[in-house]
């Protein structure tokens, strides 16, 4: 649904671009790694080439587009939530903190499905580990400042292998409660949590 406060050259643009998106996924859904030419795209648009090249330079491009909008949204979520916590708050609260990370993404599942299984193009799971490893080990620095470093980097790794598994496997299977995936990360966490407030 198009945003109405938007001016009307903006939700324009937008739907366009929306457009070419929902049409890279659908052809991947349709023809899983298989190549995929700009032309291709275009058809299923119903655009023509020139129209492509407003947006993208290339479908290189588009695809990189779309892993770069993931990444961003993971990103500015994983620079909030360690904010004015400690430790122990961080870990009373692991259920929610990961609902509301796994509900960023329940919109993007079909855009997360066909860049994590069906292009041969995407480096969205590179992306994602370098995001979530960096992101937490810089947390879990702010939560327990004297704790073993390769401790807490080890625990970083661990997570961004669990959150993208979890991603993975919802993609494929979206009717899964996310306040499942919550619990289950949440209830692996805290065990790694505890070993890290032992060793602070």
């Amino acid at each position: 649904m198009a945003d109405n406060s938007l001016p009307r050259h903006h939700q324009s643009h937008r739907t366009t671009e929306q457009l070419i998106v929902q049409s890279f996924i659908d052809l991947l859904n349709e023809t899983p790694n298989h190549p995929l030419k700009v032309i291709d795209i275009c058809r299923k648009a119903y655009i023509n080439r020139g129209t492509f090249y407003h947006y993208f330079e290339s479908e290189e491009e588009l695809v990189e587009a779309c892993e770069d909008h993931l990444v961003n949204k993971l990103f500015l979520f994983g620079q909030k939530i360690f904010k004015h916590q400690t430790l122990a708050s961080f870990t009373k609260q692991l259920s929610t903190t990961h609902l509301n990370l796994f509900k960023q993404f329940v919109d993007e599942l079909p855009l997360i499905d066909v860049l994590l299984h069906k292009s041969t193009r995407s480096h969205l799971t590179d992306k994602l580990i370098e995001v979530i490893e960096n992101s937490g080990a810089a947390g879990l620095a702010m939560l327990a400042p004297h704790s073993n470093k390769q401790l807490r980097t080890l625990i970083a790794v661990d997570s961004a292998a669990e959150i993208i598994g979890l991603l993975s496997y919802w993609s494929m299977h979206p009717d899964i409660e996310p306040s499942v995936l919550a619990n289950l990360l949440a209830l692996s966490e805290k065990g790694q949590f505890a070993l890290l407030q032992n060793k602070n």
